[in-house]
């Protein structure tokens, strides 16, 4: 079958770069890509050209645009993908935090605030039997 080329927009919101949008065609990409800088709700846009090969099922991924407000540089055509340009995929996330330390904060958590309130009504009962 040969190379499939995709065009993957991403948007820079709350900290995280999420994908957009995919587009086959390069101009339209980077045309919603120059739309997204100008947004109130983006802090950044990356496009990343993703390329896969059929015969060798590789994936080759080079951004050819990058513009984060407030550092406005936009990356050259045909440049490389950096370490510090890339994308965090869905291999690469943390994990969520186990089952056992949030079953273990909210257990401290109980008792913390169980100890507080028996501690409350402990004191109440003991003025109450002292003062009448």
């Amino acid at each position: 079958m040969g190379e499939k080329t995709t065009y993957e927009v991403y948007t820079f919101k709350a900290g995280n770069w999420t994908v957009d949008s995919i587009y086959d065609d390069k101009r339209q990409a980077l045309h919603e890509a120059r739309l997204l800088v100008g947004s109130h709700f983006t802090m950044g846009v990356k496009v990343i050209q993703e390329t896969y090969n059929d015969a060798t099922n590789e994936t080759k991924a080079v951004v050819i645009f990058n513009e984060i407000k407030g550092r406005e540089k936009t990356t050259p055509a045909g440049k490389p993908e950096t370490k510090g340009d890339r994308i965090r995929t869905a291999s690469a996330r943390k994990p969520p935090p186990k089952n056992g330390e949030l079953t273990k904060r909210l257990i401290t958590l109980v008792l913390v605030v169980g100890g507080i309130l028996l501690a409350s009504i402990l004191a109440l009962l003991f003025l109450v039997s002292r003062f009448g």
